[in-house]
């Protein structure tokens, strides 16, 4: 059986990426804001990521304001988030 995958090299032949054992999967785009979770429990067997387009902390307005923040939680099955200004915020996520 011939694997099946995502493999990238460099000018020299040295393996840079391989993406042979775990594909990434794109879930979705959303704003959020507040605090909130997206419950990723469905995907068993596989881990959440997430990706930020923007700095959290893009506007004067925000000067003062509770840190926003953003984590995984620990057992890898949600994405959380607290004190995100209400305009928001972009983020992809998915699983791998």
């Amino acid at each position: 059986m011939m694997p099946a995958g995502l493999q990238v090299f460099d000018e020299a032949g040295r393996l840079k990426l391989d993406l042979t054992r775990r594909i990434t999967k794109v879930l979705g785009t959303r704003i959020v804001s507040g605090s909130g979770e997206i419950d990723l429990s469905g995907y068993v067997g596989m881990s959440p990521w997430y990706f930020l387009p923007e700095a959290l902390r893009t506007s004067p307005e925000d000067v003062g304001e509770t840190d926003p923040t953003l984590w995984i939680d620990q057992k890898k099955q949600k994405i959380c988030w607290k004190e995100i200004p209400s305009r928001g915020i972009r983020i992809h996520y998915g699983v791998y």
